[in-house]
């Protein structure tokens, strides 16, 4: 899942400007209740990962969506997850967007 986060300003969607993204993979694809790792990256450069486990899926994304942003408080700049799911968290934010790589 990736979430995309934009301002329109005035509400004009011709001048929507990205301001933050987040991809969040299921680590336990078949469960009833879910673990997940996420990244998530913002216009600032700002970036972070987080696990987030207990997650019922029949809850709904929304739940999830919440919980991913909440980490982000949570979770200081370059935080890391698990060594477990580190290779995971780099495959995410090769494929969530590669052009906003720091430094690249």
């Amino acid at each position: 899942m990736v979430v995309k986060v934009e301002v329109w300003p005035g509400g004009w969607s011709g001048r929507a400007r990205e301001v933050g993204r987040a991809a969040v993979a299921n680590v336990t694809p078949f469960a009833a209740v879910a673990e997940y790792v996420a990244v998530l990256y913002d216009d600032r450069g700002m970036l972070s990962s987080t696990y987030i486990g207990g997650h019922v899926r029949s809850a709904g994304f929304w739940p999830l969506v919440a919980r991913v942003a909440g980490s982000r408080g949570a979770s200081p700049p370059q935080s890391r997850v698990g060594d477990e799911w580190r290779e995971l968290a780099d495959a995410i934010w090769d494929r969530m967007y590669e052009d906003v790589r720091p430094g690249g």
